[in-house]
């Protein structure tokens, strides 16, 4: 038995390439580059997927406060259906495993209409940083679990 979604709106995806963004794999994150002194990653993105998603915002743009100012802090969860990611060529057919991964970018969030309801423009962004699949009742992979973060801009806490 599948469960289905409940009220689901529709989430733009931009998936990190990590054949063309320099990947330290030791460490599972993007290499800063362009001699950039701040260290921004040099990011390159596939192409914006948009799926249905039940959305659960946990936190949004709450503020932290850091010795460079009021940092937002975001926390969204979003549930998947298999489904859709099969319809849209997201599961890996050797592998069985959805090819969405962490580091991805959450661009908006959409109703069914597709009007914009938040979007999330970097930096500070939105990003997968937790996925979790799940079985339905008959014991099948049934539904994916995205936990999405903003990334920490700065220094939260002093030293000491």
């Amino acid at each position: 038995m599948r469960v289905n979604l409940v009220r689901p709106l529709l989430v733009t995806i931009a998936r990190l390439d990590t054949t063309a963004t320099a990947y330290d794999e030791e460490f599972q994150e993007p290499i800063a580059g362009g001699g950039d002194p701040i260290g921004v990653a040099d990011r390159r993105e596939l192409d914006p997927v948009t799926l249905p998603a039940q959305v659960e915002f946990e936190v949004s743009e709450e503020l932290a406060q850091s010795f460079g100012g009021n940092i937002p802090d975001s926390q969204v969860v979003l549930i998947l259906d298999d489904r859709d990611l099969e319809t849209r060529g997201l599961i890996d057919p050797a592998s069985n495993e959805a090819l969405l991964h962490t580091h991805d970018r959450i661009v908006d969030i959409r109703n069914r209409q597709g009007v914009v309801i938040v979007s999330y423009p970097t930096p500070p962004g939105l990003y997968i940083v937790e996925l979790r699949p799940s079985t339905g009742l008959d014991g099948d992979r049934n539904i994916l679990l995205a936990f999405c973060h903003d990334r920490a801009r700065g220094l939260l806490r002093g030293i000491g």
